[in-house]
Formats: C-alpha cells, structure tokens, sequence
C-alpha cells in the first residue's frame, strides 16, 4: 500500500480492506484532495470521519475493492 501513495497510484486501506482508489481521484465530490490524503496510508479514520453510516460512499467504495491486507 505505502508503495502507491500518489495520484498516479493512490491505494489505501479501509477496516482492514485495500481499496485502489486511482480512478475515484478526480470523481468525488468533495474533491481530489479528500482522496490524494488517503493515498499510501490506512484511511480509515478519514473515511468514516466522513461517511460513516452513510451507504452511498460505502457502496462506492466497494467497487475498488482489491482485497484484504495482508499482514
């Protein structure tokens, strides 16, 4: 994950799950930025600071899903 920390390659990690957020950069709503901060991180606490109970970006975040993270 730490390996795709830029906008190029934005991948992060979310309650455990890795989510290739790449194409999802230039399309959410609340802006580029919100997302380039997550890049190559656990973003967690920013999703659900955000979204939490919300089902639309819960639901669109499960079409980036990769996988789980490995430990």
């Amino acid at each position: 994950v730490k390996a795709n920390a830029s906008a190029a390659s934005c991948w992060t990690v979310i309650k455990g799950n890795v989510y290739d957020l790449t194409k999802w950069i230039d399309q959410h709503p609340g802006g580029s930025g919100a997302i380039k901060s997550l890049c190559g991180t656990d973003g967690t606490a920013g999703f659900l600071g955000q979204h939490e109970g919300k089902s639309k970006p819960a639901s669109r975040l499960s079409g980036y899903l990769l996988g789980p993270l490995a430990k």
